[in-house]
């Protein structure tokens, strides 16, 4: 089987000048394409190049939207695909030519293998959107198509932190089932009350693991469209750490943001939140310091405080797979934040299984007092 290769394509309106699909295409020999060709249609013209990273030609695409500040006259405004898949030759249709209707000028689309492979090496600030799905064949199956936006000299560089929602919903996969689209109805219903400052819990179980982590994927990859921030972590059933998913999540999060930002954040803060997450110590350029005695619940208000400090600056998602069913300690900590952050503008959405016995499971749903039903929701995905 022959390697992956990466695909971009780079169309004008027909009438451009050659000048712009020459420049296009020394663009992308500079990053590393092994071919390039010009190519002029009768409804457009345009510029495609073959990489054998998806890197390379992700960065390419970016820059095609970056004209050089010496160019004279209006810049153009390309429309861009880039996609990763058999090489050129192998029999397989252009999948590309198609999809050009559904990119506007100035705008970068790309495939789901796309985006998996180059997702983690995107400059900062450069972030990935959901664009929904398109079929490649009229007989295949649908995939995830995702918008390539370059930074924002005005917005905040922080990582997307979506990798784990763009895989799981990437390849052949069964159809959802009438109780995971009510699922994700529910949870699109509750981001309302989230954005109106308020904290939900969302518990979705199900025999198989994969089956509420689909549920959770495609509702981060929506909600990180409408401006969610997104947090995801995941318990590894072996070793099992305490409160590994939320460690995971914030641990993410810490490693995007400034220590200036932090130290604004923490306020003071850092010897009960180092208790759980012991790097954000040398992440604020702190010298080690022996670990402090303080009581479980002081490090747990901390880490509410963080997470409603968050909040504040914008709605966040967070995303907990695979809840170990005998975590109790984790399923407390989960009912302390769904208690104590009720007016923060977060969503957490806690997956887990539904074979019992499951204490932790129990012990998360058997918090909910009277008239709490709004803010806890359980649904069962089988």
């Amino acid at each position: 089987m022959s390697e992956p290769v990466s695909t971009l394509v780079a169309a004008l309106p027909a009438d451009a000048p050659v000048s712009h699909l020459k420049r296009a295409r020394d663009l992308m020999l500079r990053a590393e394409a092994t071919e390039t060709s010009i190519e002029r249609h009768p409804d457009r013209c345009g510029t495609r190049g073959w990489f054998a990273s998806a890197a390379d030609a992700t960065r390419a695409a970016l820059e095609l939207l970056s004209p050089p500040p010496d160019l004279a006259g209006d810049p153009p405004r390309f429309r861009v695909l880039v996609d990763t898949a058999a090489a050129p030759g192998s029999g397989r249709p252009d999948r590309l030519t198609p999809l050009l209707a559904r990119t506007d000028a100035g705008q970068i689309l790309v495939t789901a293998a796309t985006a998996i492979v180059a997702g983690a090496t995107l400059p900062p600030g450069a972030q990935l959107y959901y664009h929904g799905r398109w079929r490649p064949a009229a007989d295949g199956p649908p995939e995830q198509l995702y918008e390539l936006r370059p930074p924002n000299d005005d917005a905040e560089a922080e990582a997307d932190n979506l990798h784990w929602a763009r895989r799981a919903l990437a390849g052949p996969r069964p159809a959802p089932t009438p109780a995971s689209a009510r699922a994700l109805a529910a949870l699109r219903d509750g981001w309302r009350q989230v954005l109106s400052g308020e904290l939900v819990t969302h518990v979705l179980t199900a025999a198989t693991p994969s089956i509420p982590g689909n549920v959770s994927a495609e509702l981060a990859l929506r909600l990180h469209t409408e401006g969610a921030r997104i947090l995801y972590g995941r318990w590894e059933r072996e070793p099992q750490d305490e409160f590994q998913a939320l460690r995971e999540a914030l641990g993410v999060y810490l490693g995007g943001r400034t220590a200036e930002a932090l130290r604004t954040e923490i306020d003071g803060r850092v010897d009960h939140i180092s208790r759980l997450l012991p790097e954000v110590v040398p992440r604020l350029g702190l010298p080690p310091r022996p670990p402090m005695e303080v009581e479980r619940t002081e490090s747990f208000e901390a880490i509410e405080a963080w997470l409603d400090a968050m909040a504040r600056q914008r709605p966040t998602l967070i995303v907990l797979h695979d809840l170990p069913p005998a975590d109790l300690l984790s399923a407390r900590l989960l009912g302390h934040l769904r208690l104590t952050c009720r007016r923060s503008r977060i969503m957490l959405v806690v997956t887990t299984t539904s074979r019992a016995p499951a204490p932790a499971l129990d012990e998360l749903l058997d918090q909910a007092g009277p008239g709490e039903d709004a803010n806890l929701r359980h649904h069962r995905l089988d």
